[in-house]
């Protein structure tokens, strides 16, 4: 699979630069550790993890990008449209939008596959997984902003849910196992017509209950549709 996604960036004196997007899910904020770093010395107002890309499967010229910040990312010339803290939005080529003293312009014309190269769900901490065999009619992928969970400190990020089958407005379910239900949050389900994919907002809370220790928890999202597609479930842990 070959990217032909870049984005320019100009900082606050003018200097631009141009980063081509090779991976499926990219991070940018000020931290080292992200695929593009936004240096506090070039401008300011940037987190350490502010933006998360997703590229779109091969074809469309889209990307999703997640604003894993607790501040509002603006457009440029948009008629003050913006992306809330903790939401994502579908951008298309020349898309503008401000992180801090940063200005980042999207040049986007999609994704070729190349002879033999398959495209799978990622998993919350990058790796990539397989939905469950079982179902073929229901794309299902998460994307947090951290796998660690503290008493203060939720994990937030989204679920996107696909419609790979040929039935018209399904009403998709989705469900969390692995935590109490008092314990989490997810956005409403969507109605997704064939082809459409939607992101859907969760939030996973410290259960600060003595009967649940600490140390690794496995979580596992599903994805199902009983009227449209009875007996698929769509899994990733």
């Amino acid at each position: 699979m070959e990217s032909v996604n870049r984005i320019e960036i100009i900082d606050r004196e003018g200097w631009r630069k141009e980063i081509i997007l090779e991976k499926r899910i990219s991070y940018i904020g000020s931290d080292a550790r992200n695929d593009i770093v936004l240096n506090p010395v070039r401008g300011s107002g940037v987190t350490p993890r502010h933006l998360q890309l997703i590229s779109a499967q091969p074809g469309p010229a889209q990307i999703s990008i997640v604003n894993l910040s607790d501040c509002e990312v603006l457009f440029e010339n948009d008629d003050g449209k913006s992306l809330l803290p903790f939401s994502a939005l579908d951008i298309s080529d020349g898309a503008q939008i401000h992180l801090g003293d940063f200005l980042l312009i999207f040049h986007l014309q999609g994704i070729i596959s190349q002879p033999g190269s398959t495209t799978l769900p990622y998993h919350p901490s990058g790796k990539t997984v397989e939905t469950n065999p079982t179902s073929e009619s229901i794309g299902l992928r998460a994307a947090l902003q951290s796998a660690n969970l503290g008493t203060e400190a939720p994990i937030r990020g989204m679920i996107y849910v696909r419609n790979q089958g040929t039935a018209p407005g399904v009403q998709f379910e989705l469900d969390l196992e692995g935590f109490p239900l008092d314990s989490f949050e997810i956005g409403a389900a969507p109605i997704l017509f064939p082809g459409a994919e939607k992101g859907i907002p969760v939030q996973i809370f410290h259960p600060r209950r003595p009967d649940i220790p600490a140390g690794p928890h496995r979580i596992t999202f599903k994805a199902y549709a009983l009227d449209a597609y009875p007996g698929e479930t769509a899994v990733i842990s």
